[in-house]
């Protein structure tokens, strides 16, 4: 719950509306994976991840990165 009302404060209640919050990542079909830690099911995931916190990726530098390559 706290995830997602972090999303919803920030981001507003159309984002929070695509939101999926969940530890079996390879269980949902998705274009885009936002992640802060490298596992197996980040590896296989069949969209796009974005590793939160890598390299200091923070919110900014990730939706920087989702708008670019999604134009």
């Amino acid at each position: 719950m706290e995830k997602r009302i972090w999303i919803e404060r920030r981001f507003g209640d159309q984002f929070n509306r695509k939101l999926i919050v969940t530890h079996q990542k390879s269980m949902i079909a998705a274009d885009i994976l936002i992640d802060d830690r490298e596992s197996e099911q980040t590896k296989s995931f069949k969209g796009t991840w974005y590793w939160f916190g890598k390299d200091g990726a923070d919110w900014k530098a990730v939706l920087n990165s989702i708008e670019h390559n999604f134009k």
